[in-house]
């Protein structure tokens, strides 16, 4: 997944789900699978993601707080 790519998929904006006992989800690791599995799953459920590479978690909070990088 490049740059563009998961500055797109970031940007989506949330589905509201109607349900009232929606889930809440939690992904460990966010590498190849990962990463985007955690965003595909936040388009629709609140979700979470868990990695132990700090450089993995400041590059995706890089990527959400300023978008124009």
């Amino acid at each position: 997944m490049n740059d563009t790519t998961l500055k797109s998929a970031l940007s989506a904006k949330k589905i509201e789900f109607p349900d009232y006992k929606t889930p809440n989800i939690a992904v460990v690791g966010l590498g190849y699978v990962g990463l985007p599995l955690c965003i595909a799953f936040a388009k629709v459920f609140n979700t979470k993601g868990f990695d132990i590479s700090a450089a993995k978690i400041k590059f995706v909070l890089k990527l959400l707080f300023n978008p124009n990088m």
